[in-house]
């Protein structure tokens, strides 16, 4: 995890990062609780505030970016139900596989693009073979969306993020995961990058307190970030 302290001309004042990765116990599993990257979180604006005269009073802003195709899963009061599947697990191609034998979802296309990695899969898996914890699931964020709710208490993702969730779960009965059997709402209020989710709640832990009411903007994931920070999406402009 990497954090960066700017100027209000751009200039990088303080950095700072902290070891994260994912718990991968046996192939095609990969995990982590979502609470080990608050941590790092904390860890990483502990050392920029040491770091910097002032520490972090007098930020304006938080904007967090983050590796996709990685689900949390929370629950009704925004707890974390289980560790996050991470963007290599593949352990939904044993339930992909099972329904790749109906031959009326096959002939509908509704398996269509779907492989182990899509968030679509993951719920089935979850589904599937963690039956209590499907239960409890009550909202699906990336794990950037989770750092945001850390700081602001709302849970809010963008367009971008969730767009193949967002995408398979439209539709009402005949969506894609209705037909698969995800008949449920899981994802939060989706707006652009851009968009502020909230502001820094009050109360939180050493460093972090001093960010209290500054604003938190939803951000996105890091390819399109990146492309954002080269100067990619400008107009005219174009990247490879």
């Amino acid at each position: 995890l990497k954090a960066c302290l700017f100027d209000a001309d751009g200039s990088v004042a303080a950095s700072a990062n902290a070891e994260t990765g994912f718990e991968e116990k046996a192939p095609g599993n990969s995990e982590q609780e979502p609470a080990f990257w608050w941590e790092a979180l904390t860890s990483a604006c502990e050392r920029i505030a040491s770091e910097n005269e002032g520490g972090l009073d007098g930020v304006a802003a938080v904007a967090l970016c983050g590796f996709t195709r990685t689900q949390v899963f929370l629950d009704q009061a925004g707890r974390s139900v289980r560790p996050a599947l991470g963007f290599r697990d593949s352990r939904a191609e044993s339930v992909l596989a099972a329904v790749r034998r109906d031959e009326a979802l096959c002939a509908d296309g509704v398996l269509a693009g779907l492989n182990a990695f899509h968030p679509t899969a993951r719920l089935l898996w979850l589904k599937e073979n963690e039956a209590a914890n499907w239960e409890r699931t009550r909202l699906v964020l990336e794990p950037k969306d989770y750092l945001n709710l850390q700081l602001t208490g709302i849970a809010r993702s963008d367009r971008v993020s969730q767009h193949w969730l967002a995408q398979s779960l439209a539709g009402g009965d005949a969506s894609v995961a209705a037909r698969l059997g995800i008949a449920r709402a899981l994802l939060p209020p989706l707006g652009r990058p851009e968009d502020i989710v909230g502001q820094v709640r009050e109360g939180l832990a050493g460093a972090l307190g001093a960010l209290a009411g500054a604003k938190v903007l939803c951000g996105s994931n890091d390819s399109w970030t990146a492309v954002a920070g080269l100067g990619g999406l400008k107009s005219g402009s174009a990247y490879c």
